[in-house]
């Protein structure tokens, strides 16, 4: 079942490639229905069918591949991995949506797109091969790159696609060193035979070294982060989504699959460099974020603070750590997300990005206003809002680990509620702006997948056991080994 469910998209892609490219209704009722489908697979299946209890790798298959190479194509999900596949197929879902709505132009190739995102990004929460993980996470790179290219909403887009592509083609490469070092070193790459094979103290070090590189860029943390601002600016909707949503967290779920797991001594060893560069990442960002005006960049250099937040919890070794840092991850994959699609609602409606052409909006969108202080609130984590379950989890982990880092991480999330406040009072309060002409609040398709998401967001800060209970385990086990 698991492997059908991750051939689900290609078979999509098949059926949307035989309907013509005029035919915009037909193709985006396919869409809506198969990403559906999709989705309700992974939630009444994979969540449903899942076993608490259980330690290890559930709805395990295997198939041999290369014998010449010892490779095999093993699948399977944990905790871990379950909430991301389920994640992914929900924004597809989303994106899809938004496709229909806002892309006029070649819709065809862009669900083709999406639908080859999805399949890398389940290739990559299933897959128990690190030679495979390392194709599916770098193929994401290419529909990536061709959405951003493509449908881009400046005319920088071009640059910003060249500019994500050669800074992450970059830690691919550092990845493909360590692959190679992995494969030397044991004879395979089977994460379930590499979890029992210890490398040496040295070889620990130089694997810890390139796989957090590699990793660090895809996350991205200081001082790797150049290209995420500059691609979302230029992204569509759609692709904002995606980037902030679940592209993230790829590089977020490779420091705890493999990096905690084969390097533990060499992440020992440069623990002190990565809290420093982390930290300073969370204070650059949110300074940084001060200085904007497109409001695209704002939410952008949230998310880099973000990310570093989720890279110390993970490195503290304890239990409130891990868990905080991946339940921030799901939780930023629903806010964050929202937030770009409040900037697409203006954009679309008036044409600008930058925040000072905008005042006074509670006088012609006061529902629009409403979701605005929710979800900025939500990322500045707001209590009662999924967000302050998992920053306080990362907080009280890290200070149980080094009181200091953990005040500086309190002291960044004040920061937070700096530039949140200020974006939301240049937006509502005021006399309204002689830009705005087209007086239009949120249309149904709007509000519909905005207020899912904000009762998303308040019922994971209410009932947080729905997630968490799904990690004790695999966390547990993770950090035996």
């Amino acid at each position: 079942m698991l492997l059908i469910l991750s051939l689900l998209p290609l078979f999509l892609i098949i059926i949307l490639l035989c309907v013509p490219s005029s035919n915009i209704k037909l193709l985006g009722q396919l869409s809506i229905m198969g990403s559906f489908i999709i989705l309700n697979i992974s939630i009444l299946w994979l969540y449903g069918f899942y076993d608490v209890s259980i330690v290890g790798f559930q709805f395990f298959e295997s198939y041999r591949w290369l014998d010449i190479l010892n490779l095999s194509y093993s699948i399977g999900v944990d905790g871990i991995s379950l909430w991301f596949i389920i994640l992914t197929n929900f924004l597809i879902l989303l994106c899809v949506w938004l496709v229909i709505e806002t892309v006029k132009l070649y819709q065809k190739w862009f669900y083709v797109l999406l639908f080859l995102t999805q399949y890398f990004l389940i290739q990559v929460f299933i897959v128990l091969e690190l030679f495979l993980f390392y194709i599916s996470f770098e193929a994401v790179l290419i529909p990536m790159f061709l959405i951003i290219m493509l449908w881009g909403s400046r005319g920088r887009r071009i640059h910003a696609a060249y500019q994500f592509f050669f800074y992450t083609l970059v830690g691919s490469f550092i990845f493909l060193l360590a692959l190679f070092l992995v494969y030397s070193y044991v004879g395979t790459t089977d994460y379930l035979l590499l979890i029992f094979n210890k490398l040496s103290l040295y070889h620990q070090l130089i694997l810890g070294s390139a796989l957090f590189i590699a990793f660090a860029v895809k996350v991205p943390v200081f001082p790797f982060h150049i290209w995420l601002p500059e691609a979302h600016v230029e992204a569509p909707t759609a692709g904002s989504v995606l980037l902030a949503g679940i592209l993230l967290k790829m590089g977020c779920y490779g420091l705890i699959r493999y990096l905690l797991v084969l390097a533990s001594y060499g992440v020992e060893v440069l623990l002190i460099l990565i809290y420093t560069i982390s930290i300073i990442g969370v204070f650059y960002t949110a300074f940084t974020t001060i200085r904007q005006i497109d409001m695209k960049k704002i939410i952008a250099y949230s998310s880099v603070g973000h990310m570093s937040f989720v890279v110390i919890g993970l490195l503290v070794g304890n239990i409130e750590g891990l868990e905080g840092s991946i339940y921030l991850m799901l939780t930023h994959g629903l806010i964050s997300p929202a937030l770009f699609l409040l900037v697409g609602i203006i954009y679309d409606r008036y044409g600008s990005r930058l925040f000072f052409y905008y005042k006074g909006l509670t006088m012609i969108m006061p529902v629009y206003v409403l979701f605005f202080y929710l979800f900025i609130l939500a990322n500045f984590s707001l209590p009662g809002t999924a967000s302050f379950v998992s920053e306080i989890l990362v907080v009280v982990g890290v200070i149980m680990n080094d009181f200091w880092i953990g005040s500086l991480l309190f002291l960044s999330g004040m920061l937070g509620l700096v530039y949140s406040l200020w974006l939301i009072n240049r937006l509502v309060s005021g006399s309204l702006s002689y830009h705005i002409y087209n007086y239009i609040d949120l249309t149904i398709i709007e509000f519909s997948y905005l207020i899912f998401l904000g009762s998303l967001t308040i019922y994971l800060g209410f009932k947080p056991s729905v997630v968490l209970d799904t990690l004790h385990i695999p966390i547990s086990a993770l950090l035996v080994r």
